[in-house]
């Protein structure tokens, strides 16, 4: 584990079976890769994903979309369901 002066850490943990790699902000958000190959994304505040050109989610398995307040959904161009 590496701990920077201000509480930033990247650890890398090699225990048989339960391997992982964390990179945690000072604030508590950050990302956990897994043994199982599950990778985590945690954020204290807001999160935001900006991607310049075309983007996909595949999911192979179940999905579960839940929100705690408000939903806005904003299309330019054609919605297909």
């Amino acid at each position: 584990m590496k701990q920077t002066t201000s509480g930033h850490i990247v650890e890398y943990d090699d225990t048989p079976g339960a391997e992982r790699v964390m990179i945690r902000h000072t604030t508590g958000s950050g990302v956990e890769m897994r043994a199982d190959g599950s990778v985590i994304y945690s954020s204290t505040k807001n999160t935001v994903r900006v991607t310049a050109e075309d983007e996909k989610v595949v999911v192979d398995g179940d999905g579960e979309l839940q929100y705690n307040g408000n939903l806005k959904l904003k299309v330019a161009g054609d919605f297909e369901i």
